[in-house]
């Protein structure tokens, strides 16, 4: 099976668990089955949110776009020296939010067509199903496990508005992916023919790239 099959049998699990939840909801709107469908559709959220980054980091590794700054950014670690001057590697959160913001603007420099926009009723339906889904994960009194309607359905909200916005970055990274790819191969054919140009610039970009 393949990466991009794996990945497809994932998230697809992912959507499905979500619209078992969904049915669930519809049919007996109770608290417990609004907290299972928040849930559920924020591991669909994460999971695809993951995938997303995965994709695009790839492609940005496969066509040299992705810096050194851009790998300690994802990498989600800190360095420290301890006190015997070892350097400590120790774990550094990154929330939803910026990961997704993180992602989206690795995949603007590789295609600037990536339209993503963050001023939208999604995102902020967004920014407010997080705030409930941690309130109902670390809950301090009943009330905290209480979901709204109006909650409830921001979180369905949020979910389908960053399916479309990663499905449009992920497009836009597969273009800029092809577009490298081709560029390779015509250099390739100029090599092969032996163009000197062509091998004198391309050496100077691999040159550049040892620098």
């Amino acid at each position: 099976m393949s990466a991009n099959e794996t990945n497809d049998r994932f998230l697809r699990i992912l959507i499905l668990d979500v619209d078992d939840a969904l049915q669930r909801h519809r049919l007996d709107g109770n608290q417990q089955n609004r907290r299972t469908l928040l849930r559920t559709t924020f591991a669909a959220i994460e999971g695809v949110v993951w995938s997303f980054r995965k994709h695009v980091t790839d492609i940005a590794r496969s066509t040299g776009e992705m810096t050194q700054i851009d790998e300690f950014a994802f990498s989600e670690t800190n360095y420290q020296i301890n006190d015997q001057g070892k350097v400590v590697r120790q774990p550094r959160f990154v929330s939803l939010q910026q990961s997704i913001r993180l992602t989206t603007r690795l995949a603007s420099r590789l295609n600037t067509k990536v339209d993503i926009r963050f001023n939208t009723s999604g995102w902020d339906a967004l920014l407010k199903s997080v705030k409930v889904r941690n309130r109902i994960t670390h809950p301090k009194s009943k009330d905290d496990l209480h979901i709204g309607d109006a909650e409830a359905e921001a979180c369905l909200d949020a979910l389908f508005w960053l399916l479309e916005a990663i499905a449009n970055g992920m497009g836009a990274a597969n273009a800029a992916l092809a577009l490298h790819t081709a560029d390779f191969r015509n250099t390739l054919n100029a090599l092969n023919r032996g163009d000197t140009k062509t091998w004198t610039a391309y050496r100077e970009a691999l040159l550049a790239d040892d620098d």
